[in-house]
Parts: structure tokens; sequence; C-alpha cells
């Protein structure tokens, strides 16, 4: 099939196009409480307003696809009927969540010579062999924009905890060794 879309959208005059039937009944702010999916023809989602709590009127669908972070199937936030399968819930508890920090450093007014990594790379690897103290993966937005000075470090597990025992000043240190 073809679609025909007007000059001057770009690509996302294409995704708007073929979205435009659905745009309608996405609803932002709503927060499913309840996963009904008794029926084989049909699942129900109710839901309720998330800034307000009030219930809104349930979504009724052939299909649905259902993304929910970990910690919300954990804490049993969302009620399932029928219950799932129990080794879909052993799997869930058998989970652990992690801890991942971010920490974006900016440098405002620094010129392209004063730049000390790799504009190109979108992706940046420290490898410090035996320093588990250290940012050791960082996103590099100038990769697409090479007016921004920013790069974006990650820190997980234990590491992470100790980091945020840390002060900014001595992150941002720890971040550019």
């Amino acid at each position: 099939s073809y679609l025909a879309v007007g000059n001057g959208g770009g690509y996302s005059s294409v995704v708007e196009s073929y979205a435009a039937d659905i745009k309608a009944k996405f609803r932002l702010q709503t927060k499913v409480t309840k996963v009904d999916y008794c029926d084989a023809n049909c699942i129900t989602l109710n839901c309720e307003d998330a800034s307000t709590g009030e219930k809104c009127e349930p979504i009724r669908a052939k299909c649905a696809i259902l993304t929910l972070p970990l910690g919300v199937l954990k804490a049993e936030s969302v009620a399932f009927v029928p219950e799932l399968p129990t080794a879909k819930r052993e799997a869930i508890c058998a989970l652990g969540n992690g801890l991942m920090n971010k920490v974006a450093l900016c440098w405002e007014g620094m010129e392209e010579m004063d730049v000390f990594w790799p504009m190109d790379k979108e992706w940046i690897l420290h490898l410090a062999p035996n320093r588990t103290d250290l940012i050791t993966e960082f996103y590099n937005p100038c990769s697409f924009d090479s007016k921004q000075r920013v790069l974006i470090g990650f820190i997980i597990g234990e590491a992470a905890r100790r980091m945020e025992a840390m002060d900014d000043a001595k992150i941002v240190d720890r971040a550019v060794q």
C-alpha cells in the first residue's frame, strides 16, 4: 500500500498520517489498575486518572501490549484476572531491581578545540580494569549535535550505591578522571 503526504513535513508527516486514526484513542496520565483477560475475545483494562485517582472508563480491545516496570509487577499494583500463571509470578519475584545512576556533565561556552573526548563517537567506554569507582560508560550527544558540550555517564550496582553518598563535586571529579 502507498500513502501520499504533502511536502514540507518530512518523514514525521508519514507517521502522523498513519497515526491520525488512532491518535485520539491514546490516554495519557492514565494508570492501569486491573487487567481482565478472562474473555478470549476481549481484554479489559480498568484505569484511573493518574493525577486525581478518579476511575476512568474501562478500555476494551481484542488484544493489548502492556509494559509495566518490574517494581510495579513486584508491588502487585496491577491486578490480573485471572491471576498470572505461577511460573510468571515466580519469575517476577526472582528478578532483582538494580541501581543505575546517570550523571550529566555540561560545559557551557567550551570551544570545539577544548573538547577532550572524541566528538564523533556516540558511546565512549573508559577502560579502567581495577577501578570500580569510576564511571566507565558515557553517552555523547555531541555525536549528533556538535554544538552541545555534554556527556552523560552511567554507573551501576554497588558503585552506584557508593556514589549516592558522595557530594556533587566528588562525583564530577570521579567522572572526569
